[in-house]
């Protein structure tokens, strides 16, 4: 299952998370002996690991309706905009022509546009905030999926070299231990996540405290509106942007649906071939064994040279017989 784990997580922190600083995967035969504490933390982070790409989806899905509804509402204030134009110029006519009836009436139209406007600006500010909330939460979801992924490693990297450490035994000091697991190079990467996670977490609470603040205006909007007065040549507009709303909803669930399956896909190509970390893994039993088997050799055959070169010096020059 961690492996799984691990080939979602990269394929995930690939569509959507920096992860130039990542440090490699631990071989898997270091990370076989594991206490029970471990493995259950192990399984509590891939669960939450597992479950941060449909969230994402999701709140992508909305913010994507949500921009929608601004576009949306942009259109409907350039409308009206429009038909205050139209109402100020036939005010201006009655007028002229002092026609009080007329120009009664147009005065009131004209409020009722100016309004209107007033209006669907408070309407068009409430989803500016939603979708600046919702990119928010989308950026919140991709950092704790790299937190969580820092820390998985993390485990890993004190299981591993723990493991290494039994059965290669203690460094001798003064000795390099480079072919062994750095755990302060798997805890800075936790901790610089960790970081940038609290500062995302801040960027999602101001948006979220924006959000609230236009939802209250936009609630108290819903309340006065018991009454919605139609301009006819609104109707038309109206019905206009409903087939919009149709269309616009359509091209999104099937946008949705790529996505999804674009990220299903990536990460069947993980699972056959896994990402290339840009930090280098530790070294496995196998590789450290050989690298020892090199220095062994390579010492012997100094040594067979230097016997030869001794014999040699010896038959050139041989010591006088007393």
């Amino acid at each position: 299952m961690s492996k799984f784990v691990w080939i979602f997580a990269t394929a995930f922190l690939m569509l959507g998370c920096s992860s130039s600083k990542l440090p490699g995967p631990i071989p898997e035969e270091f990370l076989e002996h594991r206490t029970p504490a471990e493995i259950q933390k192990l399984e509590e982070v891939e669960l939450q690991i597992i479950s941060k790409p449909d969230e994402k989806v999701m709140v992508l899905k909305d913010a994507r309706l949500s921009n929608l509804k601004i576009n949306q509402s942009k259109s409907k204030i350039q409308q009206l905009e429009t038909q205050k134009k139209e109402a100020e110029s036939l005010l201006k006519q009655f007028k002229e022509k002092k026609d009080a009836e007329g120009l009664k009436k147009q005065a009131h139209l004209l409020n009722e546009i100016q309004q209107m406007i007033v209006d669907e600006n408070i309407n068009l500010n409430y989803f500016i905030s939603l979708n600046q909330f919702q990119k928010a939460q989308v950026d919140l979801i991709s950092a704790e999926l790299a937190t969580l992924v820092a820390e998985q490693r993390l485990i890993h990297a004190r299981i591993g070299r723990r493991n290494q450490d039994d059965l290669l035994g203690a460094v001798p000091k003064g000795s390099n231990a480079g072919d062994r697991i750095d755990i302060k190079l798997y805890d800075e990467y936790f901790k610089n996540r960790s970081q940038q996670l609290i500062e995302v977490q801040k960027n999602k609470k101001e948006a979220e405290a924006l959000y609230r603040k236009a939802d209250t205006s936009f609630q108290d909007l819903l309340q006065r509106q018991t009454v919605q007065v139609k301009i006819k040549p609104q109707e038309s507009a109206d019905k206009a942007l409903q087939e919009d709303v149709k269309e616009e909803t359509k091209a999104l669930q099937e946008d949705v649906k790529e996505e999804t399956k674009a990220l299903q896909e990536d990460v069947k190509e993980e699972s056959k071939e896994e990402a290339k970390p840009d930090v280098k893994a530790p070294a496995t039993q196998a590789e450290m064994n050989e690298t020892q088997k090199e220095g062994e050799s390579a010492a012997v055959s100094e040594s067979d040279t230097t016997n030869e070169k001794l014999k040699e010096e010896q038959g050139e020059n041989p010591k006088p017989v007393q």
